[in-house]
């Protein structure tokens, strides 16, 4: 692809982004600025434009609105400042997922189940409401638990 279609395909970009939910919108809009990169339309500087830090420099795109609208930051402290200051600004609230494990008599049942021989690890993961990974992370003793019935 040439400069003339990449001018065409962010043109494109900025006049369908409406259309696109955030994350589309932040995968488009970093595939652009990529390609920009690659094709020398801008070109990565060496330092941090707010601290001079040297090292890994990424570019940061607030609202990924125009992928040509980048700032220059480094990894670790500036980025994700720049980040959590776009967010407190939009009022974005990031969601934490928290992970908690099944109970033990969840894998106490998928093991007996199991051991009954009659149903396939999918079959238990729909039964028990568990994805059949942790099905087959429980058969093979990954997941410890007691057997004891209660």
């Amino acid at each position: 692809m040439n400069v003339k279609n990449w001018n065409a395909n962010y043109e494109w970009f900025l006049r369908n982004q409406h259309l696109w939910s955030d994350q589309v919108r932040k995968r488009r809009c970093r595939s652009i600025t990529s390609y920009a990169i690659s094709l020398g339309i801008i070109v990565r500087p060496e330092k941090c434009s707010k601290c001079g830090r040297t090292g890994i420099i990424q570019a940061h795109n607030e609202g990924w609105t125009d992928p040509l609208a980048i700032e220059w930051l480094c990894c670790t402290p500036c980025h994700k400042q720049a980040d959590k200051e776009y967010e407190k600004r939009m009022g974005i609230k990031r969601k934490v997922i928290r992970v908690r494990p099944h109970p033990i008599s969840v894998h106490n049942e998928a093991r007996r189940l199991w051991s009954e021989g009659f149903l396939s690890q999918v079959e238990i993961g729909r039964i028990l409401g568990i994805h059949n990974s942790t099905v087959s992370k429980t058969v093979r003793g990954v997941v410890k638990g007691s057997l004891k019935q209660n």
